[in-house]
């Protein structure tokens, strides 16, 4: 997820939908080879920061970016948003920033 997308990842969508069962977790991954990531409690202090109230860690491997740079189509995987069903199968991913394309996927795997 980027920076500019989580107010409105924390208002109109975490604060919207968590009480129908959806759960949203922030995960910070190294983006850039070669540069170390993130520190877990720098990450959770830019999250107390931002007012952010969805749990937010850190991965200590490159395997997102690396899956996309294996694929070869050139898409970059950051920043990127994944939602995964009640069935455990991925039912939206995408790179772009799509508020309503990631509401739409939201109602839908919500519906029973």
């Amino acid at each position: 997820m980027c920076g500019l997308e989580l107010p409105d990842l924390e208002t109109n969508i975490w604060s919207r939908y968590r009480s129908a069962g959806l759960r949203v977790v922030g995960i910070d991954t190294p983006a850039v080879p070669d540069i170390p990531p993130d520190s877990l409690e720098g990450v959770r202090a830019f999250g107390r920061r931002e007012g952010l109230t969805f749990p937010i860690g850190i991965s200590s491997t490159s395997v997102w970016r690396d899956t996309f740079a294996e694929r070869g189509d050139g898409a970059a995987p950051f920043p990127s948003r994944m939602l995964i069903d009640r069935q455990g199968r991925v039912a939206y991913l995408s790179t772009a920033i799509d508020p309503e394309g990631l509401r739409r996927a939201i109602e839908t795997a919500l519906r029973p």
